[in-house]
């Protein structure tokens, strides 16, 4: 029997990640990269952004697959710190924003950074980032949904003697279904501004009509 509170929370998200998807596909690496003002992030960024917070968020799950809330979250169990990606990419971790995610980021580093990103590698993280979120979010029920667990927002990641060492900042307890509500409103959010770019090169916004 499906869940009656996560089991429609892990649909909506999984058709939001596909959405996100969806609305880049088929776009030219010239539209990815464009800029068209100067606040305004290329949709490259938005995607990579997207991907990046997927990523941290199905890395804090328990590794074991069972929602366990007493297993700390470890971010250096991401995609990206696993494979090194930054390295790969030949990024500056610096420039990355919190977290080597997004945030806070300056508008001129988001925009050297979409140009930085090549097209296909770029979509295949964010497939499998989205991916595996979908998957750590199947390990849930209703049950783990209010246990207590520290936010994956009040965890940093330092580089220290050219490793990644990750640390918890000081932060009040959460629970899964409220950083579970904060990666769908987080996602949703990024996605209406990524169909509103798409609109400027006379495409159709919404892709879920």
């Amino acid at each position: 029997m499906q869940e009656p509170v996560l089991g429609p929370l892990r649909s909506y998200i999984q058709w939001t990640h596909e959405w996100v998807l969806e609305a880049v596909v088929g776009l030219s690496t010239e539209q990815l990269h464009h800029r068209s003002g100067p606040t305004s992030p290329p949709l490259a960024w938005y995607l990579w952004h997207l991907a990046r917070s997927a990523d941290r968020f199905q890395a804090s799950f328990s590794p074991r697959g069972d929602g366990n809330s007493h297993e700390p979250a470890n971010p250096n169990r991401d995609i990206w710190h696993v494979e090194g990606m930054a390295a790969k990419w030949k990024l500056d971790p610096a420039k990355l924003g919190i977290l080597e995610a997004g945030t806070a980021m300056s508008h001129d580093d988001a925009a050297e950074l979409a140009g930085q990103l090549d097209t296909i590698e770029l979509m295949d993280y964010a497939r499998r980032a989205f991916s595996a979120a979908d998957q750590a979010l199947a390990s849930l029920t209703d049950a783990n949904l209010l246990g207590d667990r520290t936010s994956i927002i009040e965890f940093q990641v330092d580089l220290h003697e050219g490793h990644h060492v990750v640390t918890e900042a000081p932060g009040d307890p959460t629970n899964h279904l409220a950083d579970i509500l904060f990666h769908f409103s987080h996602t949703s959010r990024h996605l209406g501004m990524i169909e509103a770019l798409r609109s400027t090169f006379q495409m159709d916004g919404t892709v879920t009509i």
